[in-house]
């Protein structure tokens, strides 16, 4: 069973660019019992695979993109949400892209657009820290939190998943990419877009488990080619 860790900014103020170590849930995912992840989380091989060498290509600056799959309930009643496929999304220009990233908005209309195409919806969202840890920023969590608030339902249940992929770090063995998963965690109060984070609210890691999807093959091999076209600039003039 895992066990709940003591949150780790009680003693500070909270800075946009800061790292908040994650907590861990406690319980089975989705089960409803106290402290317990509010909902189990599947996510395909592809989609993970797809994450990791959008990371890789930029090495420079960070990369941005949407999760696509659904939200079901299994047989017993619990809240599962199955990521299918990641779908890159273009950046924008920011004023240090190295520690920060904003999806394009016209890039951003093209992937929902082919997300919904394929019977899908956005449940989720991954960006990378190309050369430090995969561990959410004080950032990270705050738009985090206005996506759950943006998908709430009325029983209280935010389907939204968040993901990083770190893929140079240099304290990650033979060149080893980190992929982790996190949630914020709220408690019980409402919200807007604009929902603000406080000292209530607590960074935590997501349990999920990898599932196997092969019709979704083609579509990964695709988006690999397409980013790598993005990309191929920043390459050639490494």
């Amino acid at each position: 069973k895992r066990e709940l860790k003591k949150r780790h900014w009680l003693e500070h103020d909270l800075e946009g660019h800061e790292m908040v170590p994650m907590e861990l849930f406690c319980g089975s995912p989705g089960s409803g019992e106290e402290g317990s992840q509010p909902f189990g989380v599947q996510v395909s091989c592809g989609c993970q695979v797809v994450m990791d060498v959008h990371g890789f290509m930029s090495f420079s600056k960070e990369i941005i993109g949407l999760l696509g799959g659904r939200v079901e309930r299994t047989q017993g009643g619990r809240p599962v949400v199955r990521v299918e496929e990641a779908f890159p999304v273009r950046e924008i220009r920011t004023e240090d892209d190295t520690i920060n990233v904003e999806m394009d908005p016209e890039s951003e209309v093209e992937v929902r657009a082919k997300m919904a195409d394929a019977g899908l919806i956005a449940v989720g969202w991954y960006h990378s820290h190309p050369s430090f840890p995969a561990v959410p920023s004080v950032i990270d969590l705050t738009n985090q939190l206005r996506y759950q608030r943006l998908v709430r339902e009325e029983d209280g249940l935010e389907p939204w998943i968040a993901a990083i992929v770190s893929p140079y770090n240099k304290t990650r063995p033979a060149m080893e990419s980190e992929l982790t998963y996190f949630y914020v965690d709220a408690g019980a109060r409402t919200g807007g877009k604009d929902a603000e984070l406080d000292r209530d609210c607590r960074s935590m890691a997501l349990d999920t488990a990898t599932s196997e999807n092969t019709a979704f093959a083609a579509a990964a091999m695709s988006k690999i080619k397409m980013i790598k076209e993005w990309y191929g600039a920043e390459w050639e003039g490494a």
